[in-house]
């Protein structure tokens, strides 16, 4: 991704577009300041009551990948989304290692996981033994070329939720992952001879590339994008681990993100400016997610953008103007 960077006349325009900012927002943050789902249902849809009896989570401690993504459960529990959890991994003694810690002990959280061990991560057969029973489940590092053989899986789980982050590194493609797409797995081929039409998982997608660091959430910018929007890549910056399982979390219980693709990758200044302002003016978490799932990065790139050539432009009349006089 390219950086969008004001020259030394900016300033006044960046007042400007602040104006701007402050009118949006008072729009978008009045819809999603809303309570969250509890229950939902969306038509023909499954039905979706919170706090989930069980999530199983996948791909996020995996020995054979070090994979040390745990944080994750403690965000989960703390939103409370979830009775009990299950983390799917190649080696539960791994997992126990970095999940054990004073923290996680005396704030309850251990006592509500179940430890399910796999030959290998990867192995969908027995991660699809380990996760029956849960009514959602979150899946990192599903690789492009493998979606479908997870959302095979996920329609025979018969879950009523499920998050997956698809792993894009190396395909130029990845735009092809769209939301009519995806949904077009889901549904399959499905033909139901009852009047009842088959409920389906209520599902959402995150795109995301490699390299990314291991960060905590805030420390650096990021861009959410839509699903025909390309990921964005930068060669000087890279999307937080932090940041990434922040938003696999919220995605959770927003229906903003329900049966909805999304990109994710590292941002520039202009949305390092956005992510600090919603801060400074006391937005939460959940609602700045909610916020940038609504494709309001791009439109203000967009939008700054062309105040810029505007901007120019009318300097540059003014210039022939000048000189004709």
């Amino acid at each position: 991704m390219n950086s969008f960077v004001l020259d030394s006349e900016g300033q006044c325009r960046l007042l400007k577009f602040r104006c701007i900012w402050w009118s949006l927002f008072a729009f978008i943050i009045a819809q999603v300041q809303s309570p969250r789902v509890s229950p939902v249902s969306l038509g023909s849809a499954t039905e979706l009551e919170l706090p989930h009896k069980d999530i199983a989570l996948v791909g996020f401690l995996a020995k054979e990948k070090d994979q040390n993504l745990g944080q994750i459960f403690q965000t989960i529990y703390e939103k409370k989304l979830a009775a009990s959890l299950r983390c799917i991994t190649d080696s539960e003694q791994f997992a126990r290692r970095r999940l054990v810690s004073p923290k996680t002990v005396y704030s309850g959280l251990i006592g509500t996981i179940r430890f399910m061990e796999v030959p290998t991560i990867d192995d969908l057969s027995t991660i699809e033994t380990s996760a029956i029973g849960a009514d959602a489940i979150v899946i990192h590092n599903v690789q492009m070329s493998n979606i479908k053989q997870y959302v095979d899986m996920i329609k025979r789980l018969q879950v009523k939720r499920a998050v997956i982050a698809v792993n894009v590194t190396g395909h130029e493609a990845d735009n092809e992952i769209t939301n009519s797409y995806v949904e077009s797995l889901f549904r399959g081929d499905q033909v139901d001879s009852s009047s009842v039409e088959p409920k389906q998982p209520i599902y959402t997608v995150i795109k995301y590339s490699e390299p990314v660091i291991f960060e905590e959430e805030s420390r650096r910018p990021f861009r959410i994008v839509v699903d025909t929007t390309p990921v964005p890549t930068a060669p000087s910056s890279r999307l937080a681990t932090g940041d990434l399982l922040r938003v696999l979390t919220e995605c959770i219980d927003l229906p903003k993100a329900f049966n909805r693709v999304f990109g994710m990758g590292p941002g520039n200044a202009l949305d390092n400016e956005i992510l600090v302002w919603m801060k400074a003016q006391g937005i939460s978490t959940s609602d700045r997610v909610a916020v940038l799932l609504s494709d309001f990065q791009e439109v203000s790139e967009q939008r700054l953008k062309e105040m810029n050539t505007e901007f120019k432009a009318n300097k540059n009349r003014a210039g022939v103007t000048a000189a004709a006089s």
